[in-house]
């Protein structure tokens, strides 16, 4: 199963955060770097892969012919049928075999989902298999050199007392490379698989993909809140990789 999301509860306290400020700042610093990867282009058939809401897949619509968008979770589908009635949502697990023609999409977007993947050459070989040739591959992934596990927001008593504002610790990153069990929790019940970037790239090249572009996920706004703007202004949290199928 790709996530936890098919769980109703984390489902919901997913749905909060979308909506929330920090989320919608989220969404906001993917999609300022996702459109330029999409300038002069349309009429494309595009699929986004573990949508969510489905806030991407309504933004990517004015490049499209048509927008496909699936995720394992009935309430965040439900959700994005309410909110973008002009994208074809159906419910599909990513860790599956997807449900999709061969040479179907021009484009596939996978936003923030491969952490949740126990295993990516599969996944990359599905993505081939639907894409046109020549097609391309978007990806936004967590930046393994400074995000969770590796990297976390912390304080000192002293720095709580003081309001300063936390730090990036950053742990041993060879000690996750070297684990076994990949696997780590973002909170009770939702896990998630740490993969460095080398892993992710090799995985994608194995399988018959050439990384064409990839770029940092920097805010271009700074803060004095301890939101992903603060972070994000900071250090790249996120990593966009372009990928084009090859021949």
């Amino acid at each position: 199963m790709l996530t936890d999301f098919s769980d109703d509860n984390l489902a919901k306290n997913y749905l909060k955060f979308s909506n929330s400020d920090e989320g919608q700042k989220q969404h906001d610093l993917l999609w300022h770097y996702i459109e330029p990867r999409l300038a002069g282009q349309s009429n494309l058939k595009i699929l986004d892969a573990g949508c969510g809401t489905g806030w991407l897949a309504n933004n990517l619509r004015p490049y499209a012919q048509s927008v496909k968008a699936f995720d394992s979770s009935s309430r965040l589908l439900e959700y994005g049928k309410e909110h973008s009635p002009q994208v074809n949502f159906l419910k599909t697990d990513l860790a599956d075999k997807l449900p999709f023609a061969d040479q179907e999409f021009d484009l596939v977007v996978a936003s923030l989902v491969l952490h949740d993947l126990p295993k990516l050459p599969e996944t990359f070989q599905e993505f081939r298999r639907i894409l046109k040739p020549q097609g391309k591959l978007l990806i936004i992934e967590l930046n393994s050199y400074y995000a969770y596990p590796v990297g976390s927001w912390t304080r000192t008593i002293w720095q709580k007392l003081t309001r300063l504002k936390p730090k990036l610790t950053i742990s041993p990153y060879g000690d996750w490379k070297r684990r076994i069990d990949r696997k780590f929790a973002w909170g009770e019940g939702f896990n998630s698989y740490f993969y460095t970037l080398p892993e992710i790239i090799n995985a994608a090249h194995e399988s018959g993909w050439n990384l064409e572009f990839m770029e940092d996920l920097i805010a271009k706004s700074n803060s004095e809140k301890l939101d992903l703007h603060f972070r994000a202004y900071r250090f790249p949290i996120f990593i966009l990789l372009e990928f084009r199928k090859q021949n």
